[in-house]
């Protein structure tokens, strides 16, 4: 089973904006995450829009049509910089895979194999799951290189408020429901 590791929180990528989290597992998945829990309005445009433009710009950063190494290794260097500065606890990535558990240079190689063979999942993280969303996720992972790249899932997160006792439970679900 693989572990959840979240690495950064509002990374800016240059001519893309500002992605709200980034992570990985102990396999070396490379996350993207874009929430929309505050305000989530029946438009979801907006959220399909980021999580692409994001994606593009990570991918613009490290991809080179010519092969051409230096241009990932100047990638790594500014994600690992970029890791340590926005991360909670504004530690360096080794820092965070070693505490969360997981083979550090396993997972350090899987992650620039994923980057370097263009492999990022797509999390839509929503208050809720509209038809929209399901629509997007399921043309994405049927119709969009479904083989290989940019997989992508929902995650609806809801927040309920017990008055009696002053307490709260969060309840979570998942689009599609099989995410193996």
């Amino acid at each position: 089973a693989s572990t959840w590791i979240p690495l950064a929180t509002q990374v800016h990528i240059d001519d893309h904006g500002t992605l709200d989290i980034i992570a990985t597992d102990n396999n070396g998945t490379i996350y993207i995450v874009e929430c929309k829990l505050k305000y989530n309005t029946s438009d979801m445009k907006t959220i399909r829009g980021q999580i692409t433009d994001y994606a593009s710009g990570l991918w613009s950063k490290y991809y080179s049509a010519d092969s051409d190494d230096s241009k990932f290794d100047t990638f790594w260097i500014w994600f690992c910089e970029t890791i340590e500065k926005n991360s909670d606890s504004k530690q360096k990535l080794e820092v965070i895979l070693e505490n969360a558990g997981a083979d550090v240079e396993q997972t350090i190689d899987m992650m620039q194999n994923n980057f370097k063979d263009n492999k990022m999942t797509l999390v839509y993280a929503v208050d809720r799951i509209t038809q929209g969303i399901r629509d997007a996720v399921e043309w994405h992972n049927i119709a969009v290189n479904p083989k290989n790249n940019y997989p992508t899932f929902a995650l609806e997160v809801r927040k309920y408020f017990e008055k009696d006792n002053d307490s709260e439970l969060i309840v979570t679900q998942t689009f599609p429901l099989d995410l193996r």
